[in-house]
């Protein structure tokens, strides 16, 4: 399973009925988001290493929350949510990292099963 089927899972399994516009926007946001600035490693790689974002995370899903940071601030720079209200934009941006912190190999297969779990609840006759 990778992003993308992430992304589509709210409408195969017919979730978007749970979902707010800002929680299917704050997904689709953070799967365009979500290899934002790959350096073209993985948190092993970082961790083992100390780097300097190994650091900055405390050895704590290291790229996902760098992704997450330079996904957010590039969305803050355009101002494309500028016009919604501030609660709409908090919570588009939750989703974003809940999306993007979702990736991280040593979580995602839970998260992943979770999920499935949940549309093959909702969707019991």
């Amino acid at each position: 399973c990778d992003m993308t089927d992430l992304v589509f899972l709210p409408f195969k399994a017919a979730l978007w009925n749970y979902l707010t516009a800002e929680d299917l926007l704050g997904l689709l946001l953070g799967a365009y988001g979500h290899d934002a600035g790959h350096p073209g490693h993985n948190n092993q790689f970082e961790i083992e290493r100390q780097t300097p974002l190994a650091k900055k995370y405390n050895n704590l899903s290291v790229l996902e929350n760098f992704h997450l940071r330079l996904t957010i601030k590039i969305l803050r720079e355009s101002h494309l949510l500028d016009h919604l209200p501030r609660v709409a934009q908090k919570d588009i941006e939750d989703a974003i990292s809940a999306a993007i912190l979702g990736t991280d190999m040593g979580k995602h297969f839970r998260i992943i099963q979770e999920a499935e779990y949940l549309g093959d609840t909702l969707n019991k006759p």
